[in-house]
């Protein structure tokens, strides 16, 4: 699935967490032109929480909504937690944004311009979940079949 869609509100792909936690504060202003590429501000990771449940089944570690057990993935800006099933997200792309700051459908911004704004035109590398939108990637549109972004498409072995 090439696109998922990016949802503020009643995606049901948004996850909750247990407790409220602050929000780190990112800046969304860019000096830079859009399409071109800046570092994404830096998020501390999140450690791994033993007593989150998730947002869509609401249950913990413990048991997912097929009843087998899974640990949760947590969001690096609001700490929303939820199983990478319960996610749709493939094996492989939670390998992937384990070794990232990954954020939730809610906070998710533009990896190239840091950006959460233009939600209709955010689209999600179907390999790393990583958000970008068209215009910073040059496309016009967001494609119908799969899509990698250039970090997962570069030949790792070139």
């Amino acid at each position: 699935p090439a696109m998922r869609s990016l949802s503020r509100e009643g995606s049901g792909a948004a996850v909750s967490h247990a407790a409220p936690l602050s929000t780190p504060t990112l800046s969304t202003q860019s000096s830079q032109p859009r399409g071109q590429q800046r570092c994404p501000p830096s998020i501390s990771k999140p450690p791994i929480k033993h007593d989150t449940i998730c947002g869509l089944c609401v249950r913990g570690a413990e048991f997912n909504r097929k009843g087998q057990p899974e640990e949760l993935i947590h969001c690096s800006t609001c700490q929303n937690s939820g199983h990478p099933s319960c996610l749709e997200l493939p094996i492989q792309t939670v390998r992937i944004l384990l070794s990232y700051d990954w954020q939730c459908m809610e906070c998710r911004v533009c990896t190239l311009c840091s950006d959460p704004g233009d939600e209709e035109k955010m689209m999600f590398c179907d390999d790393c979940d990583r958000g970008y939108h068209t215009f910073c990637v040059g496309l016009d549109d967001i494609p119908k079949d799969e899509w990698m972004c250039k970090k997962c498409s570069t030949c790792q072995s070139c």
